[in-house]
This record gives C-alpha cells, sequence and structure tokens, in this order.
C-alpha cells in the first residue's frame, strides 16, 4: 500500500512518465554496450551488423510479452494489487478531474478534439518531435563517425546519450512532481540542450572530434515527448483524448520517416538538410510550447472568473465531473496544469 502512495499522488503523472523514459535511458546504455561487444564478433556465421539486430530485437520481442501480460491498462486490472489497493489507487487517480476510463466511443467529443487548437498543437509537437528522433536514431553512428571516428568507436560513444538522457529526464520528473505548473517549463528547458548541440554540430569543422560531446545531448529530445504524451493526458473526456493521442501517434511516427528521409546518405558528411530540419523543429516545439501554455492560462482565468476563484469545493466538483466523463470543455471546475 505504501507504494501505491508513493507512485499514484495526485499530480505525479509528470513523474511517472519521465521515470519510464529514464529507464529508456538506462536501455539506451545496455543496447549500446551491446551493441559494442557484438561488434567484436568475428567468429559470427552472420555479419556483426545482423547479430546486434537479431540479438536487440529479440530482447525487445521478449520485454513485450512481458509487459503485454504483467503491465494491466486499468488499475481493476491490477492483479499485483488487492481490493483495498486497487480502491487507494483509483482514488489518488480521480484528483486529477478526468475521471476513469470509459472505452464508449463518443462522437460529439471527437467533434470537440476536432475543434481544439491545443490539440493541433500537441500534434504538431509531436510532428517536429518524430523528425528529430527519426534523424538521430537512424543517424547518430554516421554523425559521429563523419567527426572521424571508427564504427566500433562511434557505438562506444553512444553509451553517454543513455546516461545523460537517464539523469537530465529523470530530475525533470522530479521537478515536475515538487514544483507543481511548471510542466511548459521544462518542456523548453529540455529542448535546449538538443537544439544548441544540433547548432554546434551543424557549424564545428568536422576535423575537431572533441565535438562528439554534442552528440551526448542528442537524446534529450525524449524529454519533450514525454511532456508530451502527459499534456495530451490532461485532456478531459476519454473519447477526446484518445483522438488526440491518435493524432499524436499518427504525427509522430510520420516525423520519424521524414526524420530518416531529409538526413539521407547523399547529404554526408555534413548532413546540412537534417542538421536544418531539426533546428526548424526545435524552433517550432518552443514556439508551440510557449502558445500552448498562453492558451491554458488564458483558460483557468476565464474559468476562475467565472467561478469566483478556485477552492476545494470546485476541485472536488471537477473530481465528480472528471467520473461522468465530461470533456475538459464541459468540466468547467477542471484547471489545465501547465
Amino acid at each position: 500500500m505504501s507504494i501505491i502512495r508513493m507512485f499514484y499522488t495526485e499530480d505525479d503523472q509528470p513523474f511517472r512518465m519521465c521515470c519510464f523514459l529514464s529507464f529508456n535511458g538506462i536501455a539506451t546504455v545496455v543496447g549500446a554496450l551491446l551493441a559494442f561487444g557484438l561488434g567484436h564478433a568475428n567468429n559470427a556465421a552472420i555479419s556483426s551488423w545482423k547479430l546486434i539486430f537479431l540479438v536487440i530485437g529479440l530482447l525487445n520481442f521478449c520485454f513485450s510479452i512481458i509487459f503485454l501480460i504483467f503491465c494491466p491498462d486499468l488499475p481493476a486490472k491490477a492483479k499485483f494489487l488487492t481490493d483495498q489497493e486497487k480502491t487507494i489507487l483509483i482514488q489518488k487517480i480521480s484528483k486529477n478531474g478526468k475521471g476513469i476510463k470509459d472505452k464508449k466511443f463518443k462522437p460529439y467529443q471527437a467533434w470537440e478534439a476536432a475543434k481544439d487548437v491545443t490539440v493541433y498543437i500537441l500534434a504538431l509537437s509531436g510532428l517536429c518531435c518524430g523528425i528529430i528522433n527519426g534523424g538521430i536514431s537512424n543517424f547518430l553512428s554516421s554523425i559521429i563517425k563523419s567527426l572521424g571516428f571508427t564504427g566500433i568507436e562511434a557505438t562506444a560513444y553512444q553509451l553517454p546519450t543513455g546516461a545523460i538522457e537517464f539523469v537530465m529526464v529523470f530530475c525533470s520528473g522530479l521537478a515536475a512532481i515538487f514544483v507543481k505548473n511548471t510542466r511548459c517549463i521544462l518542456y523548453f528547458l529540455l529542448c535546449l540542450p538538443g537544439f544548441v548541440a544540433i547548432i554546434v554540430l551543424h557549424l564545428v569543422d568536422l576535423s575537431n572530434k572533441s565535438a562528439v560531446v554534442g552528440t551526448f545531448f542528442f537524446y534529450t529530445i525524449g524529454g519533450p515527448v514525454i511532456l508530451n504524451w502527459v499534456s495530451i493526458n490532461s485532456i478531459g473526456g476519454d473519447t477526446k483524448r484518445t483522438v488526440a493521442s491518435g493524432s499524436w501517434f499518427a504525427l509522430y511516427a510520420t516525423g520519424n520517416i521524414i526524420g530518416s528521409v531529409i538526413m539521407g546518405i547523399s547529404t554526408a558528411p555534413r548532413y546540412t538538410k537534417g542538421m536544418i530540419g531539426f533546428m526548424t523543429c526545435y524552433s517550432a516545439m518552443i514556439l508551440m510550447n510557449f502558445a500552448y501554455a498562453l492558451i491554458l492560462i488564458r483558460r483557468n482565468k476565464q474559468r476562475n472568473k467565472e467561478q469566483g476563484g478556485y477552492n476545494d469545493e470546485i476541485a472536488k466538483q471537477a473530481v465528480l465531473d472528471g467520473f461522468r466523463g465530461l470533456t475538459d470543455f464541459e468540466n468547467r471546475s477542471y484547471r489545465y496544469p501547465l
């Protein structure tokens, strides 16, 4: 029960999601170590690069099965919790004002999502994140090799990227739980390391091997990705939230394809087209984050004006309306987290 209280407090979703991505940082480190070791396999029946893909792919496949079996999609389906713990968990989650998952599709909520400008902002942010992620994840080794390193050395130099991702994203999760309404600020701050690193790599002389330090910060793009998820989960109404989430993932996947295309082997070793594309995406993400924050501040001010402020009674009403399945537009007692 103490674990439930620890990990499911009223407003700790950013922390839990950042914890999730921080473990992805650990996986990046482990993956780089595996790739480095397998890259030295000279007597294997297949090429070392094929061996790397097969081993890491098999590990992912096995983990996906474990995840599918043991990770529930709803508190009520969590077999490792007692009935009392499930009740506590639902009470904790209910404080976010969005209720519990409702699988019934509601067309009017889908239409509301189509009219909500923040849904478009988040989806376009997903597109930008996808472009950066797709280009970097597929061409990081090539970028490092363009600085004069061998293939094996390029693999080894990817180790710090996962470590830095783990530390920065985990710390931002802590900041989100201890300092409320800092999500947009954290989003901006997490954009900066990768943005600056790309600018440096774009301008630096390729003979300067010390520039490899800039690549260590490329994977901090995971931070904005996670905070996008958190923002989507702040949308009230399960159908509306599902439409917003689907739109985000569709554009994120599209962005990953675009990111790989704009890099292109033909633009090596500077990858000018890709670097300019990444800088453009980061600039757009920062501007959209600023617009998103202003919109939410304006909405909260309007609701405070309607209801004469915000107090415990209004907060309780937000919880009740959340359980009724109301959207964030309908639930006037709901206040948007920033």
